[in-house]
């Protein structure tokens, strides 16, 4: 541990805002090495002694701590949320000493991703998507899948969360705005969005909504008929279980 100053030093443990530790320690609450000390400013070196209240206050630089997430509970910090009612992993951790924890990682009560197929990427020689991929690359990639392979690229089923809203939000539209009190449908970024994806469809690479009446994208693509879908996290689960 370098020097701290000792009001930043009790902040860092929990043991209240800057605001509130500055009083206390002004009171001669806060001792260092055994003395008094009332300037918040005080530089604690490792090794020191703090107490408050003549509770000894122990250094913690860094807390890892390993979580089995509950179904429900957002993997962020407080900070972090939105809606301030919802809990998340740090809320679980009672006795942490750091009032700064954060995730590594993130597993959100709801969270959408591509699924594809290595297998049919490796037959078509299109190297596999990354977070460098664009609408572009989506679309040339469906294309030399299906070209090389005969195989549905992606698989562009007409859903909301499924489907078109994770195309709106990486265009920079909304569906809803932050206070839900206006939808985004007439916005310039989520029409475009929408018209790419409802577009999708049109492309030979891509099956229809008369195909998906049949046959769900997860199907397809378990079954080796299609390359690229989107899916949620809640349901993974149940498709590598079964498959």
């Amino acid at each position: 541990m370098t020097a701290l100053r000792l009001d930043k030093y009790l902040c860092d443990m929990g043991q209240g805002s800057r605001s509130e530790i500055k009083k206390l320690i002004r009171k001669g609450q806060v001792t260092v090495k055994g003395e008094t000390v009332r300037d918040p400013g005080f530089q604690v070196e490792e090794g020191d002694q703090v107490t408050l209240s003549g509770q000894v206050i122990a250094y913690h630089a860094y807390e890892y701590y390993m979580l089995n997430k509950p179904a429900g509970v957002i993997s962020a910090s407080r900070t972090d949320l939105r809606d301030q009612r919802q809990q998340c992993v740090v809320d679980l951790i009672r006795e942490k000493s750091r009032k700064d924890l954060f995730p590594v990682g993130r597993l959100d009560k709801d969270t959408v991703g591509l699924v594809y197929s290595k297998t049919l990427f490796d037959q078509a020689g299109v190297s596999y998507p990354d977070e460098t991929w664009t609408w572009d690359d989506l679309c040339e990639a469906s294309a030399q899948i299906y070209e090389k392979t005969g195989k549905y690229g992606y698989m562009a089923y007409a859903d909301d969360q499924l489907g078109y809203w994770n195309f709106v939000y990486q265009a920079g539209g909304y569906i809803l705005n932050e206070d839900k009190t206006q939808a985004g449908f007439t916005q310039p970024a989520t029409r475009k969005a929408m018209e790419f994806y409802i577009n999708l469809q049109k492309e030979p690479w891509c099956p229809d909504q008369n195909y998906f009446a049949e046959t769900n994208p997860g199907t397809a693509f378990i079954s080796g008929q299609g390359a690229m879908y989107l899916e949620g996290n809640w349901n993974l689960m149940s498709i590598m279980e079964n498959n």
